[in-house]
């Protein structure tokens, strides 16, 4: 196993949001190592700011951690059916409804909540109970920023 030193995308994001650039350098490198993992069948299905890492603080060379409750192809699923596996705010719809069989669309739905966390220094989806974050994923439309400055 590799022994990483930096921070988790989490903690840099408690500092502040990213750039463009550094947010495309981020998106694109995470896209890369998804696109792997789902040549070969896994899905992650819990894709999260404290799940990417940032050796010496380098976006351009951030780290996909924690295949913890990834779902790999045909292999026997290990969790209950009807339980809802993931963290509320970067879940895709059908992985918020409790559909049983998610596929990479998951995962790049899951990026683009990070992506657009990363860019505006706010989740897409935030709520203090379950429930709301999961109504909010499911049934609210996200509105266009219209084209106000990033973070404005």
């Amino acid at each position: 196993m590799e022994w990483l030193e930096g921070e988790d995308l989490r903690a840099r994001l408690a500092r502040g949001m990213l750039g463009i650039d550094e947010s495309v350098a981020l998106a694109a490198r995470v896209a890369a190592a998804l696109a792997t993992a789902h040549a070969r069948g896994v899905v992650h299905r819990d894709l999260k700011p404290s799940n990417l890492f940032l050796p010496a603080g380098d976006v351009a060379r951030v780290k996909v951690l924690d295949f913890g409750i990834a779902h790999l192809g045909d292999v026997t699923r290990l969790t209950r059916t009807g339980a809802i596996l993931g963290t509320p705010g970067y879940m895709a719809p059908e992985q918020a409804g409790g559909a049983g069989a998610l596929d990479a669309r998951a995962d790049v739905f899951a990026l683009g909540c990070v992506l657009y966390e990363c860019l505006t220094g706010t989740p897409a989806f935030a709520g203090e109970r379950l429930m709301a974050v999961l109504a909010k994923i499911c049934c609210e439309r996200r509105r266009h920023r219209g084209g106000r400055a990033l973070g404005a």
